[in-house]
């Protein structure tokens, strides 16, 4: 189910069991052999749009092409290690100065585990605004996770004297391995808003 909801936060389709998402039983289907016999976790994606049918128009391809990356790409990922943020929280700081404290949980999202510790740094990608928190190279190591677990980040702290307020501000978190035996890098988006909102 977790895995159905990220696959699904970018196209808006529906997500859960067969009778939940498209409104009839699939039982005994390969699905429920690779759960129920080997432990692996399985999805059948069903693309388009009621309106589409089973035979959508030619000029619906290129479209539906484009709803499934993300669904694909991200399962790819959730088969390895995956590096993702898991909750973010953000607060004023001190009222005497201009800045958000952003606090990050990071998880190993995949189902295999880092067997290695990573570094992962953060920048500024909006013009004016300062992040501190990781040190003086703006990075942190990240230790070994196992599947599924989380850690907890050092508090970051966003400088947004120059931000106007209301307006967004992002974040690039870049993830490395440390050890060229274990390749990986990413970079993961992160918008928080001049007034305490956010999103991912």
């Amino acid at each position: 189910q977790e895995f159905a909801k990220e696959m699904t936060v970018r196209n808006g389709y529906a997500y859960g069991r067969g009778w939940e998402s498209v409104g009839y039983t699939t039982n005994g289907e390969a699905d429920d052999w690779g759960w129920g016999e080997e432990h692996i976790p399985s999805f059948t994606l069903e693309v388009g749009s009621s309106r589409d049918g089973f035979w959508p128009s030619p000029l619906r391809i290129a479209t539906i092409a484009e709803e499934s990356v993300w669904p694909a790409t991200y399962l790819l990922g959730a088969a390895g290690a995956q590096l993702q943020i898991d909750t973010v929280a953000v607060s004023r700081g001190p009222a005497a100065d201009d800045a958000l404290e952003v606090r990050l949980v990071m998880q190993n999202n995949g189902l295999q585990h880092f067997q290695h510790a990573h570094s992962l740094c953060v920048s500024a990608s909006s013009a004016g605004v300062f992040v501190a928190g990781f040190g003086p190279s703006n990075c942190w190591t990240v230790a070994a996770l196992r599947s599924r677990q989380t850690t907890s980040l050092p508090l970051l702290r966003m400088s947004t004297a120059a931000a106007a307020a209301g307006s967004w501000m992002e974040l690039s978190l870049s993830i490395k391995a440390l050890l060229k035996s274990e390749p990986l890098s990413d970079v993961i988006k992160l918008r928080v808003r001049n007034d305490e909102e956010t999103t991912r």
